[in-house]
This record gives C-alpha cells, sequence and structure tokens, in this order.
C-alpha cells in the first residue's frame, strides 16, 4: 500500500512514519511512505499509484483543502485523510470526498482505528484497478474509467477516461480476459477486450463505444457478446 504524507511539522511526519510503521508491523501490512513538507511539494512530485493521501489542513503556502481540490482534478480514486487540530476545519472535506480526519495530537489508538478502515476499503478498491508498467514507472488504473484494452503484436494499450497508456510485458489479453471476467469485460475478437459499462450500442458487427469509437466484434462471438450485454443492460 503506498501512503504519502504532506505536513509542514517535521516532527508530526516523524510521528505519522512511526505510526504507520508500527500499524504495518502489528497487521502484517507492507506499506510504502512518501513524506512532504507543503502542498506544492506533494502536487509537483504526485503519483496516481498512492492509495491513500494523509494532508494538515494548516499548512503555509497552500492549505491543505486546496491541495486536495488539486489533487482531485487528477485523481478521484486516491483516499484523503485530513490531519488537523480543529475539527471545523476538516467538515469542508465532502467538497473533496475525504475518506476521514484526524484530530492533533494524534494518538495512535485512534490512528490505528482509523487505519484499519482505510485499509478495508483500500482492499475493495484493489480489486476494482489493474497496475501496468507504462514508461519505465508503474500506473494504477481504475477499471471503472478504463474503455477497452487493445494488443497490437505484443504491447497492450489501455484506452481510458484519462488518455490512452500503453505497457509491455509478460501479461497477455488472454491472461486479461480471464483475470477481468467477473468484471463486465469482454472479449469481442482477438484485439479488443471492450469494458460493457462503456458500449452505447451495436450495428451489425460495429460496436459503438460512448467514447466515439467504433469497434468490431468478430462473427464467431457476436452471439455471446450480445448474451452477455443484455445480460449486462438487464435485458
Amino acid at each position: 500500500m503506498y501512503i504519502a504524507i504532506a505536513e509542514d511539522d517535521p516532527q508530526c511526519i516523524r510521528m505519522l512514519q512511526d505510526y504507520l510503521r508500527r500499524f504495518g508491523e502489528k497487521e502484517g501490512i507492507a506499506l510504502r511512505v512518501c513524506a512532504f513538507s507543503s502542498g506544492p511539494e506533494l502536487l509537483d512530485a504526485y503519483n496516481p499509484q498512492w492509495d491513500l493521501i494523509l494532508l494538515d489542513i494548516e499548512m503555509p503556502l497552500m492549505d491543505g483543502l486546496t491541495v486536495a481540490k488539486h489533487i482531485r482534478r487528477k485523481d478521484d480514486r486516491v483516499m484523503l485523510m485530513f490531519i488537523t487540530k480543529m475539527a471545523q476545519f476538516a467538515i469542508n472535506g465532502y467538497e473533496v470526498a475525504a475518506l476521514d480526519y484526524v484530530l492533533k495530537p494524534v494518538s495512535y489508538p485512534m490512528f490505528h482505528a482509523k487505519m484499519k478502515r482505510v485499509y478495508a476499503i483500500w482492499q475493495v478498491q484493489r480489486c476494482r484497478s489493474v497496475v501496468i508498467s507504462c514508461n519505465g514507472s508503474a500506473r494504477k488504473l481504475s477499471l471503472d474509467q478504463l474503455y477497452y484494452i487493445e494488443v497490437f503484436s505484443h504491447t497492450l494499450t489501455y484506452h481510458t477516461v484519462e488518455g490512452s497508456f500503453s505497457a509491455t510485458g509478460s501479461r497477455t489479453i488472454r491472461q486479461l480476459e480471464q483475470q477481468l471476467a467477473a468484471d463486465s469485460f469482454f472479449r469481442c475478437n482477438q484485439c479488443y477486450l471492450i469494458n460493457l459499462k462503456f458500449v452505447e450500442s451495436i450495428d451489425g458487427d460495429r460496436i459503438h463505444m460512448t467514447n466515439g469509437k467504433k469497434l468490431s466484434v468478430s462473427r464467431g462471438r457476436r452471439k455471446e457478446f450480445l448474451h452477455a450485454l443484455m445480460r449486462y443492460w438487464g435485458g
């Protein structure tokens, strides 16, 4: 699990790092933690691979709520938890879909309890995403934002709401077909594994996607595809 901390108080950073270490050891969870001393520093180094961000609300240069709003423009999936001295500052967290907040001074028992909830949610969320190797770094893609996967030669291209990302590696489209079968994905031909969520209509052998793309379904798979689509649509 990848966690970022944005906090201007070095002592508080060390405390949170220690709390996270203790939590990981007690629960048997591998945690990778990065710390930043300001909001702009976090935003400059932002990585969509992070699963949780601990944000101090009262920071100089840029307050935590403003930082969270910038983050949400880049990533609508990462969990946010505010660190604050006063609870009233955290109530605006609904604006950025914050998961929770922790009051300073942060006690370990309370922090541990909140992290257990975070971890439970993360376990569910990670089942709804795929991690790919793209341009030398790891990138997490939400299945809910993935239109379709295309294979050409040995390269897989993931077409998403945020853009297209190409990846090479040992994983094949056949393996992805098996992995994502329960998540409304269907292999319509040798080249495409599509998300039924984004199918707008089908006309003959042409599948019209909500992003404007037109993909073909092979003759041998058309009947099975129609059945899968009708099941997904509730027909």
